[in-house]
């Protein structure tokens, strides 16, 4: 599913640095490499949101940086960000944070429909397969 599928609340773009966050409904996606082949894609999903980081530049006018660490290892690290979409982003991101985080689980599922449902969220690219076996294997060990 190409980002333009999705309802994109935000894109952070520099073409000069080759790339591109984009903020999505569900999660964070930032593409690096020359567009629109040869990109690389790291996603976060905003439950799995550990830490947001951002550093504005030593003048209103400066550029600032954004990390955002997700769980696993998953890190996305964003550069030369104007001072308005620094602010912008991440106050989107901490809504859509505190959004994800409210939602109720499905807690009534069963441990074979829990994979089936992290199944889904892998073949959709929202889970890594390293994230799903590791979720898998502890559902599993539950049983």
């Amino acid at each position: 599913m190409s980002t333009d599928d999705r309802a994109c609340r935000l894109s952070v773009r520099n073409k000069g640095k080759n790339y591109c966050l984009n903020i999505l409904d569900d999660y964070l996606e930032f593409q690096t490499g020359k567009f629109p082949w040869g990109t690389d894609v790291t996603r976060i999903r905003y439950q799995d949101i550990r830490e947001i980081v951002a550093h504005k530049g030593l003048n209103p006018l400066s550029s600032g940086t954004l990390t955002v660490l997700g769980g696993g290892g998953a890190t996305i690290h964003v550069t030369s960000v104007r001072p308005s979409h620094l602010d912008m982003a991440v106050e989107l991101i901490e809504e859509l944070r505190s959004k994800h985080r409210n939602v109720p689980t499905d807690a009534g599922a069963s441990i074979p429909q829990q994979i089936k449902q992290l199944a889904d969220l892998k073949d959709a690219g929202l889970l890594s397969e390293v994230e799903f076996q590791s979720k898998k294997t502890e559902l599993l060990g539950r049983m």
